[in-house]
């Protein structure tokens, strides 16, 4: 089996998309093509070799409700022998783990030093994309900074929440994480209590199948009341997927930075 990414250059070239809504937000038609590049050989015109190349496409979905998928060949070479080239299958489906659309294309190969360098393929499929989204809540305790004296809008304007990948960074011997912001939230109802204030965030289009780590940082008003914060419920890492595609009750609280 040969599995190329569409968002890899080196294994799909030219690869585009286009999506048009279909009425409800998370219905889209989507529309693909590219060039694949399995760049795979066989060296024997005695007997017809099977393999299967799977295109991986990019985007999650939690339904795939009808698709058509076209192939052609590219580009192929052979070394004066009978030969064989053959596209025998192609459909479009959704990988179970992951969500991720995909096109999967049977092949067959014949030849001494015969090649399959490329195809093209041209994927039209209606699906129901996967609402990913992170969601919760920020304490902020009003000894630290009243915030029922502030209009909601610039309450919300102090957090600066996000979703991050977190990478290792190798560096003289030793390694460190550093956090690659992918989503910003949106924030949403601010409520207030006796003792403390609280103010509701989501995070929409999250990736799938990535452990994501999501960070509250304090904006320059929190940062001037000497504010940090800390999570204080839910998952950490987050890890979404088409079975689990939402992450609710990822807390945090703000607390006094402590100065040495």
């Amino acid at each position: 089996m040969i599995i190329l990414n569409a968002s890899n250059t080196d294994q799909v070239a030219s690869a585009s998309t286009l999506e048009v809504l279909l009425g409800e937000p998370s219905r889209r038609m989507m529309i693909f093509s590219g060039i694949a590049r399995p760049e795979t050989r066989v060296n024997n015109d005695e007997e017809t070799y099977g393999n299967e190349v799977i295109v991986k496409l990019g985007p999650v979905v939690s339904h795939l409700e009808s698709a058509v998928a076209e192939v052609g060949l590219a580009s192929i070479s052979n070394d004066e022998t009978a030969f064989t080239f053959s596209l025998t299958n192609a459909r479009v489906e959704v990988e179970p783990a992951t969500g991720h659309l995909q096109l999967r294309v049977a092949i067959e190969l014949r030849g001494e030093d015969t090649w399959l360098h490329r195809f093209s393929y041209q994927v039209v499929a209606h699906v129901v994309k996967a609402a990913a989204r992170i969601s919760g809540t920020i304490r902020l305790p009003h000894d630290i900074l009243d915030a029922r004296q502030f209009p909601a809008a610039e309450v919300a304007s102090w957090f600066r929440v996000t979703a991050n990948r977190v990478d290792t960074v190798p560096a003289g011997g030793f390694s460190f994480e550093q956090l690659v912001p992918l989503a910003a939230a949106r924030f949403g109802e601010v409520r207030h209590g006796d003792l403390d204030s609280f103010v509701d965030y989501t995070i929409d289009g999250c990736p799938f199948a990535l452990p994501l780590r999501v960070t509250c940082d304090a904006g320059p008003t929190l940062q001037r009341a000497g504010a940090t914060f800390v999570q204080v419920s839910g998952p950490r890492p987050v890890f979404l997927s088409n079975v689990e595609p939402e992450a609710n009750g990822v807390d945090f609280a703000a607390a006094r930075a402590v100065i040495r």
